[in-house]
């Protein structure tokens, strides 16, 4: 079973996904022209360290439970 991740735009509750890698999927079919790697970032900052990511003039931010956080608090590719 995946992580559920969910997406606030502009700090009102906007979208779920069930898994980071959907959660992924979608800033990379929003932003093409972005490495893949980079959609990762802007995810996993967004869960990780509460960074919002901004495009068109809208903050996003990625975020995941406190459960799902503390398991990842320690992974060895976190940046």
């Amino acid at each position: 079973m995946g992580r559920i991740v969910k997406l606030y735009k502009n700090e009102t509750f906007f979208m779920e996904f069930s898994s980071i890698k959907d959660a992924a999927v979608y800033v990379q079919e929003k932003c093409p022209e972005l490495i893949p790697e980079r959609c990762w970032d802007i995810v996993n900052f967004g869960i990780d360290d509460d960074k919002p990511w901004f495009n068109d003039g809208n903050s996003y931010l990625f975020s995941a439970n406190e459960e799902v956080k503390a398991k990842r608090a320690k992974r060895v590719t976190r940046k």
